[in-house]
């Protein structure tokens, strides 16, 4: 017998899932949005191949697209499997922080990673939001809290107005270039 794409896919995915989990933390980022590169491109022909069933047989039984049932696919047995997704959040929030004390880290990285997360929303902000900017926005608020405690309590008030300052820009430029815009502040404003 002959299986759907609908049934093969999964079982492909299963393996890109375990050879990603597999994968060194130094690696791990690269392997993902590598996987997540060829599986789009995979995705792009397959819907080529296909058109003719993508453009009726999909309207006419309202079911999801070849190359929108492959990202869907993609995000649950892959970016969204418990050890994937649980290290990918740690490694990105480590470069995250690993940037705010000064090394240098691959913002385009950061940034490809994200918009990964975006696009496996399918249309919404939900998986970034779910995945991602909700437990970065905790992680940079208490980096922040016991950072500016500490910075309060030994340069004093003046200086530290001065730095906060500069951090304020400092994160609007990270957000800028390493996360989705829909994480920019909506009030400009409040920020610079």
């Amino acid at each position: 017998y002959t299986l759907s794409l609908h049934d093969a896919l999964p079982i492909y995915l299963e393996g890109v899932c375990k050879r990603i989990v597999d994968t060194p933390d130094a690696e791990f980022v690269s392997a993902l949005l590598a996987a997540w590169k060829e599986h789009k491109t995979s995705q792009l022909m397959i819907r080529d191949i296909l058109m003719y069933m993508n453009s009726s047989y999909v309207r006419a039984n309202n079911v999801l697209g070849v190359y929108d049932m492959g990202l869907v696919l993609f995000r649950d047995t892959v970016a969204r499997a418990p050890e994937i997704k649980r290290r990918l959040l740690d490694l990105l929030l480590l470069d995250v922080t690993r940037e705010r004390r000064g090394e240098v880290v691959d913002r385009l990285k950061l940034k490809n990673a994200t918009a990964m997360l975006v696009e496996l929303g399918c249309g919404t902000r939900d998986v970034y939001r779910s995945d991602f900017e909700l437990a970065y926005v905790r992680a940079t608020a208490k980096y922040l809290q016991s950072e500016a405690a500490s910075r309060l309590a030994s340069d004093g008030g003046g200086p530290y107005l001065l730095y906060a300052e500069s951090r304020l820009v400092e994160e609007a430029a990270r957000v800028k270039q390493c996360l989705d815009s829909s994480s920019e502040p909506t009030d400009r404003k409040s920020v610079v």
